[in-house]
């Protein structure tokens, strides 16, 4: 009987996704996105920095590690969103994330 409930939980997950992307016309919120254009508004327009330290300022439970990654996953939507371009770079001190506020009539 566990085994039923486990599949019908995992089909009510894949339609949950396949729901909101294709029914709705869009993804399901992200935190991170918000917190990050929260950051970056058009008084500050630009931000830098290592991931250490944007997790210390954003409210969302992530880990240093991982952030980059789900970050080069979500650039694009980033963009489209909130229309903030984002950049990682490996540097001699370790890596540098960049945030910065598209200006072009586009976004």
């Amino acid at each position: 009987m566990a085994k039923g409930f486990l599949s019908c939980l995992f089909l009510v997950d894949i339609f949950g996704k396949y729901f909101f992307k294709t029914l709705k016309g869009k993804e399901p919120p992200e935190p991170l996105l918000d917190e990050i254009a929260e950051l970056v508004m058009k008084d500050n327009p630009c931000w830098e920095g290592s991931p250490t330290a944007l997790v210390a300022l954003i409210n969302v439970d992530i880990q240093p590690h991982v952030i980059t990654r789900k970050l080069n996953v979500l650039a694009g939507r980033l963009y489209t969103e909130h229309g903030i371009l984002f950049r990682s770079e490996r540097v001699h001190e370790g890596r540098k994330l960049r945030f910065w506020k598209d200006n072009t009539e586009n976004a």
